[in-house]
């Protein structure tokens, strides 16, 4: 992905500091997270502080932001005082190397296309520790795939990228600004969302 391209990043900023370019070092908890964890005596994986792996989701429409972040509970609730929600827009001052998994992308790694759509989270989490560990993917900044569900572009990157991405504090508001209020009614009439504002 060519530098000077701007991708979209909806974010929790009342949990655990959460900022428009922070990368979560805790995990494994969604799709494509790397962390190693700590395992249980009957061999689960239960997610940990790994200082040494972050992971930045974002995508490149805010579409697919809204939608991976709401789509399972189908409801955008922006009136929970709880939860503080923005929306960012940071830019690449670099080139992204992302290991593509769309089309016949999974298939050549000696996985499916459907990788980012099972609903087994162990199974994609082990892809992604494979990925990152492997020395002939040791170039990539990160996954990039369709979401699962829309369909639509979404990238998940490796703590190795923190240094490409850069937001100035303009491109970086709450998601319940009203400027953003006709473009959510759109996201949530098209892809079959309540929204509550």
């Amino acid at each position: 992905m060519r530098a000077g391209r701007r991708l979209c990043r909806v974010f929790n900023a009342s949990s655990h500091g959460a900022t428009a370019l922070s990368f979560r070092r805790y995990g494994p908890l969604m799709r494509f997270d790397h962390h190693r964890g700590t395992a249980t005596a009957a061999g689960a994986l239960l997610p940990d502080l790994d200082p040494d792996r972050g992971t930045y989701y974002a995508v490149l429409k805010p579409s697919s932001c809204i939608v991976e972040v709401f789509g399972d509970a189908r409801t955008i609730d922006l009136t929970d005082p709880t939860r503080d929600w923005h929306v960012a827009y940071p830019r690449l001052p670099r080139d992204l190397h992302l290991f593509d998994l769309r089309g016949n992308g999974a298939m050549r790694a000696g996985s499916v296309a459907a990788l980012a759509k099972i609903p087994g989270r162990e199974e994609t989490q082990a892809w992604s520790r494979y990925f990152y560990e492997r020395p002939e993917y040791e170039n990539a900044d990160g996954l990039i795939y369709y979401n699962a569900h829309n369909d639509e572009v979404s990238i998940a990157l490796y703590g190795r990228a923190e240094a490409a991405l850069r937001c100035v504090p303009s491109r970086s508001t709450p998601l319940n600004d009203p400027a953003h209020h006709a473009d959510l009614a759109e996201i949530a009439d098209a892809n079959g969302l309540y929204l509550f504002l």
